[in-house]
């Protein structure tokens, strides 16, 4: 069978047309991937920095505790720079007790507000305890 000059060359579009199709998917998966990773690495940063206030939390508690609420003191923790600040208020009538507020932020230490994978947590929390 002679084909004629009109129907030659039909094959290749069509194979160009299927090609261009699966480039297209082909970068629509990868795209997908990289930004589903990126999803994960940020939700680990961010439970990583969850837990770094939260152990300025528990470090403010025990020092409240003891007697001592410094207004606001820094450490780090891990890659994080944590920050408490405690506000004491003190109740007298009818029972005497002192109020400890407390703040917790973690921040982390290489990353710049703003750029990818910043991520910060903040956390506050109240202790109650009787008056000495």
């Amino acid at each position: 069978m002679k084909l004629s000059a009109r129907q030659t060359g039909f094959g290749l579009v069509s194979t160009l047309f299927v090609v261009v199709v699966l480039s297209l998917l082909a970068a629509l998966m990868l795209q997908t991937v990289l930004l589903q990773s990126g999803t994960s690495v940020l939700a680990d940063q961010s439970a990583r920095a969850y837990y770094a206030a939260q152990a300025g939390m528990e470090w403010a508690a025990a020092r409240g505790a003891q007697g001592a609420c410094a207004d606001e003191t820094s450490f780090s923790v891990e890659a994080f720079s944590v920050t408490v600040v405690c506000r004491e208020r003190v109740h007298e009538a009818p029972y005497p007790r002192r109020h400890l507020r407390f703040t917790a932020t973690a921040v982390p230490q290489q990353v710049a507000p703003g750029e990818p994978g910043y991520v910060s947590r903040a956390l506050s929390g109240e202790l109650v305890l009787p008056q000495d």
